[in-house]
């Protein structure tokens, strides 16, 4: 019981003691909500340079962080990776990371919405060159106008790690 007792101090002394800005990056995984329930959501995925879901190999997880000044993205095989947002709307990302306004996470709970200026509206479309059996590239409507014909609409969903 004594072992048990000076653990649980010895856990709560590393705890608080940690650096302020590592208790207060929050780290999310996320996922295009494109239809209703958990079968809906499909996760966001690094493939070569773009942000893609929907493959079952070749293929990176990542994991985002917020830290309040740059969304941070962490993939094995990546270097320091931030999010960003092409000039046509395509969900990037930048090596070495940069600060990129606009991306907020709203929503209370463990799970929450990724916005991009106060937009919640993504959407993907088939690789160009390769055709709809390859990956989907996501894109966040910034315009009046999407990228492709027939566009895959969703939202994207930031669950708590």
């Amino acid at each position: 019981m004594q072992f048990k007792t000076l653990s649980i101090l010895t856990a709560a002394t590393a705890a608080l003691s940690a650096p302020i800005e590592a208790r207060d990056a929050q780290q999310y995984s996320l996922q295009a909500s494109i239809g209703p329930g958990a079968t809906g959501l499909k996760p966001l995925q690094l493939h070569g340079n773009n942000i893609v879901y929907g493959l079952t190999q070749g293929y990176s997880d990542f994991r985002a962080e917020d830290d309040g000044d740059i969304i941070k993205l962490f993939a094995a095989g990546y270097p320091g990776l931030s999010l960003d947002v092409a000039q046509d709307g395509e969900l990037t990302f930048k090596s070495p990371p940069e600060p990129k306004e606009g991306f907020t996470f709203k929503g209370d709970g463990n799970v929450q919405d990724l916005e991009f200026n106060g937009s919640q509206e993504f959407y993907s479309c088939a690789d160009k060159i390769l055709g709809p059996l390859h990956p989907q590239v996501v894109y966040v409507k910034t315009g009046d106008k999407y990228e492709c014909e027939n566009p895959v609409k969703f939202t994207i969903a930031a669950t708590k790690q």
